[in-house]
């Protein structure tokens, strides 16, 4: 990086240079992205603070960059974060560390909270026309946020403020039933940029989460009447998926195995002719079956509601899943025989019963309590059966202490399981509303759901990088604000990692990354590690300012062309004041 300099002068001894020097890292990136998608102006706009050193967008803006640098989201503690930071360059002069104290951003959580879904609606709009960003895929889930504090509401909280989710303990899968929660459902896209969010009461149901985001997918500002949304089996409800048909989207969900239907389309499909659908690198073998049927299912109700209209099921056979099955059935068979021979034979040696119809009912009783999956068990009612006691024997006489009269024994068979074509326990069942196989192939339809996991991923974000559970914020109000800002750090990240990978799938190339590597598919989290260290210094002497780019490596250079801003640095270090 270049010095930027104007005329040199000679320093007279009289005249000590005023020197400063204050990082930089990642944050240039940031404030690019920030600045494209228009993130200030945008708040501003819809939630002004007149007479505020910083407006609201500047300190939502702060928040952000607080998460990338220290995944911090304490409001007491993002002042402490930024300041060591030359935010004057990143915001504008005046504007320092202290200013984004807790009370001014708790300020302008509150201000937001309400307004800040319909803000990220327009920001995700400003982004999916500055990026040109083409939707083909959305998915969508629901995962607990845990939060520390009793988060009190008053009783008339809901009527005065009906779109705040409210924290309640509820079921959630770490088993803190000590801790409230709130519940997070996010829909983001295939290169996992988030396309809208929302929280919903602490106790609430998913499925009925499921519906309301559905019900306000037209507030995206794109066309996704050709997106494929991919949710998990609680998405298969009636309702749920009659608001997808109104909508005319294209849907897929993956039916429960507990539903009975999923079982028969299953047995079905195992004697029939499936078609090869793909192969994955590691060589599993997938094979599908589309069977149209005219019914929803009911998620809640747990019944088929018939109505006038086709649904496509595809019946998925996955050669791996059907070898894990059959390698977990063996260790079954082998663990049940085991245990059941244990039973059989301690109440052969140490029952008898005094007639046989005593003898029958006990073992009828004993048999089906064991509730034996893999073996079939008989067994036969003998008399004159002898259970010996303690002492030696007397050749073949009776001692005073041996026990004789009617006994069972047993014998243990295992149950044959029927040869089929393909192992219905090797499958899984698909539902779609698209029934035109020319729309949405079967293998569109199974890879398209196979690639849930982006939301995943997106979750793991929330939870590790940006650290959003456990939370730690004063009011509901402004964990719902909190949602909104992690949603705009995600998205950031996203468009970051997806502008990167962009340019190198386009013209070839890898990309730095931390401990000297050059990977092909750089990560947001990698790239940005590289600029840690990058501070700016500036030197005033005499009326003239010298600024310099300080910690600078030539791979840097690299990641700023792949950005599109080769001189983004240069123009902080052209724009330093002291």
């Amino acid at each position: 990086m270049s010095q930027i300099t104007s005329e040199n002068q000679h320093p007279t001894k009289s005249v000590i240079p005023l020197l400063s020097t204050k990082k930089l890292g990642s944050l240039p990136i940031i404030r690019l992205f920030l600045n494209r998608l228009k993130v200030r102006e945008i708040i501003d706009a819809a939630a002004p603070k007149p007479g505020a050193l910083v407006s609201n967008g500047d300190c939502i803006e702060a928040l952000i960059m607080a998460v990338f640098i220290d995944q911090q989201h304490a409001l007491s503690r993002v002042s402490e974060v930024l300041s060591g930071y030359d935010l004057e360059q990143l915001f504008r002069p005046g504007v320092n560390a202290t200013l984004f104290h807790d009370t001014r951003l708790g300020e302008a959580l509150d201000d937001l909270c309400e307004k800040a879904p319909s803000i990220y609606g327009d920001i995700v709009g400003q982004g999916i026309r500055e990026f040109q960003l083409r939707i083909r895929q959305m998915n969508m889930d629901i995962t607990r946020v845990l939060l520390h504090g009793e988060y009190q509401v008053a009783e008339d909280f809901r009527e005065r403020h009906s779109d705040i989710a409210i924290p309640e303990h509820g079921w959630n899968p770490h088993e803190r039933w000590d801790l409230k929660q709130l519940l997070f459902n996010l829909i983001v896209t295939e290169d996992k940029l988030p396309l809208m969010y929302s929280l919903g009461d602490g106790n609430a149901c998913e499925t009925t989460e499921y519906l309301h985001m559905m019900e306000r997918l037209d507030t995206i500002q794109a066309d996704v009447s050709k997106a494929v949304l991919k949710i998990d089996s609680k998405g298969c409800d009636a309702k749920t998926l009659m608001e997808a048909a109104k909508q005319k989207l294209r849907l897929v969900t993956l039916v429960p195995e507990t539903y009975s239907l999923q079982e028969r389309l299953r047995e079905f499909a195992s004697q029939r002719e499936m078609k090869h659908l793909f192969t994955t690198e590691d060589g599993d073998q997938y094979y599908g079956l589309s069977i149209e049927r005219p019914m929803l299912i009911d998620f809640v109700r747990k019944r088929e509601i018939p109505i006038n209209k086709m649904w496509r099921y595809l019946v998925v056979f996955s050669s791996d899943k059907a070898a894990r099955a059959a390698e977990t059935r063996e260790c079954e068979i082998s663990e049940e025989r085991e245990k059941l021979g244990k039973v059989v034979t301690k109440f052969s040696q140490k029952k008898l019963f005094a007639c046989r119809q005593d003898a029958e009912q006990e073992a009828n009783a004993m048999i089906k309590g064991l509730r034996a999956k893999h073996h079939k068990i008989t067994w036969k009612a003998q008399s004159g059966i002898v259970i010996r006691g303690r002492g030696r024997p007397l050749g073949s006489g009776l001692k005073a202490n041996d026990k004789t009269g009617w006994g069972i024994t047993f014998s243990l068979e295992a149950i044959s399981r029927p040869i089929y074509r393909f192992d219905p326990e090797g499958m899984f069942v698909l539902l779609s509303t698209v029934s035109d196989n020319r729309i949405l192939s079967d293998t569109d339809i199974l890879l398209g759901y196979k690639g849930r996991n982006v939301v995943e991923i997106s979750f793991n974000w929330l939870k590790g990088d940006a650290a959003v559970a456990p939370m730690f914020l004063k009011k509901p109000s402004r964990i719902q604000t909190m949602g909104f800002v992690f949603v705009v750090w995600m998205l950031i990240y996203g468009l970051i990692q997806r502008e990167i990978r962009k340019f190198l799938k386009m013209f070839g190339g890898e990309c730095p990354h931390p401990d000297n590597r050059m990977v092909h598919n750089p990560t947001t989290r990698g790239v940005l590690a590289l600029f840690d260290h990058v501070c700016l210094s500036t030197c005033h002497f005499q009326g003239q300012t010298i600024a310099q780019i300080q910690l600078w490596r030539p791979e840097l250079d690299r990641i700023l062309e792949l950005l599109g801003a080769k001189t983004l640095y240069e123009q902080y270090s052209r724009g330093a004041t002291l």
